[in-house]
Parts: C-alpha cells; structure tokens; sequence
C-alpha cells in the first residue's frame, strides 16, 4: 500500500514526465544523436559494456522476451554488448524513428533511455521516457519496472532524492509483474541512499518513514554508517551515486551466502507439522527421502523445525539457525516474511509457496504450484494441442476463483485469445450454478476453465446438454488430480484437461520410481505435498554438489542447474531473473483411459499463426509436443 507522502511523490513524478518540460525536441533527428564526435570510431570496450543495474531485459529480445526483428534495435545491442554506447544510442534512436510493432517501439524506447543514462545524460533519459508514455497515451499508472527503474536512476541522478525514491519504492511493488525487479529496486535505493552526505541523510530519512521498503533500507544504511572504516559520501563528486555497481556480479544479490566447502551440509527445514500435520508431513517425508538419496558429497544434514502458521514464527526460526552452526540452505517456508527475513541474513531460500504474488530474487527461490503455472499449461495445451481460441471461465465466488480468472486473463492477452465468458457461482446456490452452466451452454465458447474441485465440476457439468459438453473442452486445475474420482463420471468429463502434478497413475519411470521408494521407506503411498518436498529437496541436494564443485554461492549454482525431470514437472532455473520454472503435466481424459502429456512450452501468438476460414482454423501445426508424455527429460546431474 503506498503511503499519501509516496502517492504524492508519484503524482509530482507523474506531471513532469508528462508535462511540456519534456515536449520534443524542435532540432532535426541528426541532432537528437549521442552527440560523439566521432562514432564511427568508437572502438569496443569490456568495461564500457558492462551491465547497469537497471538494464533488466534481455539483448535481442523484447521486453516480454520476444525476438527482436527490427534491425536497427538488433545492431544496436550489438553495439551495445561490444561496449560501444554511442553508436549503440544512435542505432536505437534510428530504430524509433522508423515503423515499428508496440513491442519492437518499447524495446526501442527503454533502450534509449537506458544508453542515456548509460552516457550519464539524465535529463535526456527522463525526456525519452515521458516522450515515450505521451505519444503512446500512457499514464502514470501504466509505466512498467523497466521505465520505472529508468526514472528512479534518471531523478536520482539530477539529485532529487524524493522523486528517485518514489520511483524505486514503486518498481519493488512491482516484483509480481517482473521477478526481479523488487531486487533491483532494491540495490539502486540503496546506493542512493549511500550516497547522500550525512545533513540531508535524516531529513531523507524522516520523510520517508512511513514507507515500509525505504525505511528498511534507510535502517541498513544507518547501521553501515555506524561501523568502523565508514567514509562520508563526497557531494562533489562527479561519479553518477550507480558507479559502486559491479557489472560483472551476478544481478542477484547473493547475501552472506559462502560456498559450500566441507563433506556436510546443514540444510534448515522449517514446515508446520502440528497445526497442518498432514501436509507438514508429507512435505517433510519428501524432504527426508530426497536427502536420504544423496549419495556424493557433501552429505545433507536437515535442521527440521516446527513452526505454525503465523508470519513471525517462520521468521524467528530462519534467524534462529542464522544465528548457529552454519545453514547452507533453506527448504519450506511459505509466507513472503520468511522470504524477507532469509534475504536479511543471507541464507538461500527455496520456498514452497503457491501465494501470488510472491517476490524471487536475492537468493530467494519458489517452487510452489501457483495459479499462473496451471493456467499456463492447460491454455498451452488447449490451444497449441487443439488449436482452442475461445475460452470461458466458470469460477466460484472465492479469492482463489478471482486468482485463477485474473491468470486467464493475463494468459490469454498475452497470446491474443478470446475470452468469450467469465460468470461465478457461490457453490452452495444451487439456482447460481445453474445460471452459469445455461450461460456457458449459450456462449460460443471452445473451452472453459472451472477452477474447483472433480465434485463441484460434476454438479456444472451435469447441468449442460449432452452437445454442449461435446462442443465445450473442460479444463481443470490440480483439485482435480485424482483418476479415482473422475473415474466415477468419466461420461461427463471426457474429452477434458487437467493439470496434475503428481498423476499417481503416470508412467513415467521418475513417478514410479518415487513412489517406489516412498512406500519401502514410509509404508504408505506419496501425496502431491510429498513429491514436492522430493523435488525441492532434489534441486537443493544438487545445488550443494554443484557449490562445493566450483566454488560458487549456492543461490548461483541453483541458477546455473540443467533442466530436471522432476516428479511434479520439467523444472528449470532462469539464470537471469532468479525464477525456477515448472513446466506441469497434464491429463486429458479419454472414455476409458487417462493420458499424461507435457503441453507445448512455446506457443507464438495467435495473429502470427491461424488464419480463420468460417469455422475452419489452420496455420498451426498438428506436431506433437516437444516432450511428449514417453519421452523422458534427462536431468544432466
């Protein structure tokens, strides 16, 4: 929630970028260039290619990670990568200037921003940005992590330290939206902060208060000042307040994280076992069962604790063993405290929580089933399996109902789909729930999304038509993991989807294999809570391996870990962001029979690829999956 201090902050923020103070240039485009004397010859530099902290996109990419075709942008961060800034501004302003796609126009525009500030010219930055939003009618409101990071380093730079702090304390808000951008957020506030001479540190420090991210970070900033070797800032230094930024360090901020070094890990598991027992449990059989299999160096030794299910418990542990023998790692909490207090001691986490949004970053990991993973996979499967474009959501009237309607949207928008319906039902209405299936019958939609549970669905289902259920795809999230129940009606549901990740039924050799292993050591059959552990306990195990090996933190070698093939899904690590991805398996039903496949990872959007003849869609190829369900996915360990 922002403060009225940081709301007013945003607004001032907001009437500059906007105003005419930022009006373009009436000079010609020649000379809106970089302004080198001589670009052409500009020569490579490594120390002038390195990476800034607000450059959070990819090269030759756009901002949603799509392949850049213009080429003037693709020159440019060719330039750009050789360390050459000038050339580099001058290919991207000549990219802005010509025809381009909204996605192609931004890239161009967050570049040139970038370059100018890269050049140390702030102003010229802010004026490219607020240039950018009014031509494209954009608000305040509507300003992404990327140009939000542009704006705090551009007013930071020309020394206005309240509106810089706006700024980054509104791209760490964002976190959600972008993993790692409450990350970079965070390291540029606090080298602004760093910078600021001691008389106008606590009026800064006043001010912002009641801004729970900037006064954290000003709380750090006072315990630095207070040790021994501090030196007072220089406020006449020409230096931008970025120069200390290294470049060559990982993006993430690795804590006091040390490499692993001795024959013995000490892995801290924190899990609620008595109020949540079952679930604990599981979770911790699971965790047991992975370390167990650790069979190379370093062997893991788990630091198990109990806490319930307030924020404070979880934090008090995670300081608890922060404050003994070392802790390589830790597997479990679930709430974004625990999260926050893991980054403040240092000590890598990977949580599995499913809470959106959930900030990753600064040695912080998730591997949690979250809304958004099992939209993914079923809209990948729907539409790249079946050529799906119309798509309805039948949800209850809940928070997580909301959530899943909320990650459809998003979904669908990003690949340019129809959704044709959305209605909710209160479950325990029978007259609501009626209302939403003959309104799903009358749609015209292909598909539709009923985010409850294989009993609730039923009662849906049973009120459609026999051709409506044949015309409408069912799709359904993990509630629905279980072939026993659905066996019951499987008339009704066939022909439908549904994300499991854990399908006790799979063939696949890592399920079997577990259970396998699940049964001779505990005598009872695994839960999708234990494959969870399992897996999560597998990434840390390898990660151990892999710090002790090369030398490195564990939050970097969680990174640079191959694709795993894990119980609950196709598990990867982005080395750039920090997110661990899982690609989930899902089930489609068969009037006999349940088949298990990994949907397509890449699906383009749907403009680039269908062409719509009447009823008739073609365009999209009818090959399988890159994985398909008898393929296995070796997990390079």
């Amino acid at each position: 929630m922002l403060t009225p201090l940081l709301r007013l902050s945003l607004t001032c923020s907001a009437a500059l970028l906007f105003s005419a103070c930022f009006a373009p240039s009436a000079q010609k485009p020649k000379d809106q260039l970089s302004g080198s004397a001589d670009t052409a010859q500009e020569e490579p530099s490594p120390e002038a290619a390195r990476t800034m902290p607000w450059e959070l996109w990819p090269h030759f990419r756009t901002l949603s990670g799509q392949p850049l075709t213009n080429r003037s942008l693709l020159y440019g961060d060719e330039l750009r990568e050789s360390g050459r800034n000038n050339m580099a501004l001058d290919a991207y302003l000549k990219a802005s200037r010509q025809s381009l796609s909204p996605e192609e126009a931004e890239a161009a525009a967050v570049r040139v921003g970038s370059q100018y500030l890269v050049l140390d010219k702030p102003t010229k930055a802010l004026s490219a940005v607020g240039s950018y939003h009014r031509k494209m009618g954009l608000t305040e409101g509507s300003v992404s992590p990327q140009f939000g990071l542009l704006l705090a380093y551009g007013f930071g730079r020309e020394g206005d330290v309240s509106q810089s702090l706006a700024w980054f304390s509104r791209v760490n808000s964002q976190g959600a939206a972008m993993p790692g951008a409450d990350t970079a957020a965070r390291q540029g506030a606090k080298m602004l902060l760093s910078s600021i001479p001691t008389e106008k540190f606590e009026d800064v420090a006043a001010k912002w208060r009641a801004d729970e991210f900037v006064n954290a970070l000003v709380g750090q900033e006072r315990a630095r000042r207070a040790a021994v070797g501090w030196a007072e800032p220089d406020p006449k230094s020409p230096l931008p307040f970025w120069a200390p930024y290294d470049g060559s360090a990982l993006a993430l901020n690795q804590g006091d994280s040390s490499p692993v070094s001795g024959d013995e890990a000490r892995v801290g598991v924190i899990l609620s076992l008595t109020k949540y027992g079952n679930v604990g449990n599981e979770m911790k059989r699971g965790i047991e069962l992975a370390a167990a299999a650790q069979t190379e160096l370093p062997k893991v030794r788990l630091e198990v604790r109990d806490v319930g299910t307030e924020a404070a418990d979880s934090s008090a542990v995670i300081r608890e063993l922060a404050a003994g023998p070392k802790v390589a790692a830790l597997v479990g909490p679930l709430g974004v405290p625990a999260a926050t207090t893991a980054r403040d001691v240092g000590i890598p986490l990977l949580s599995l929580s499913k809470t959106e949004p959930f900030s990753v970053g600064s040695g912080v990991f998730r591997l949690g089933i979250t809304t958004s993973s099992q939209v993914d996979a079923l809209v990948n499967s729907a539409y790249g399996d079946h050529k799906i474009t119309r798509f309805a959501i039948v949800h209850p009237q809940t928070a997580s109902g909301v959530e899943f309607l909320e990650a459809l949207r998003s979904k669908l928008g990003a690949l340019n789909l129809q959704l044709v319906l959305e209605v909710a039902y209160t479950t325990s209405d029978e007259t609501s729930m009626l209302e939403a299936a003959q309104r799903l019958e009358s749609s015209n939609a292909e598909a539709v999304l009923i985010p409850d549970t294989v009993e609730v669905s039923t009662r849906l289902l049973s009120s459609l038509s026999p051709e409506a259920r044949k015309r409408i795809r069912v799709l359904g999230t993990s509630l629905w993991d279980s072939a026993d129940k659905i066996a019951h009606s499987q008339a009704l549901f066939n022909g439908a989807i549904f994300v499991a990740p854990f399908f006790k039924n799979s063939t696949r050799r890592e399920v079997q294999d577990f259970i396998a292993s699940y049964r001779g050591k505990f005598s009872a059959a695994p839960t999708i809570h234990s494959a969870q552990g399992f897996d999560a306990e597998t990434i840390i195990n390898n990660a151990l391996k892999v710090s002790r090996a090369r030398g490195v933190p564990v939050p970097q070698a969680i990174q640079s870990l191959p694709q795993y093939d894990g119980v609950t899904g196709v598990i990867t690590a982005d080395g750039a962001s920090g997110e661990i991805r899982r690609a989930l398996y899902v089930v489609e039903v068969g009037a006999t029979s349940f088949q298990e496949k990994l949907p397509p990872q890449q699906v383009p959007r749907f403009e680039e690829v269908f062409t719509a003849r009447n009823d008739e869609v073609t365009g999209l190829s009818d090959e399988a999956s890159p994985l398909d369900a008898d393929q296995k996915v070796s997990s390079g360990y």
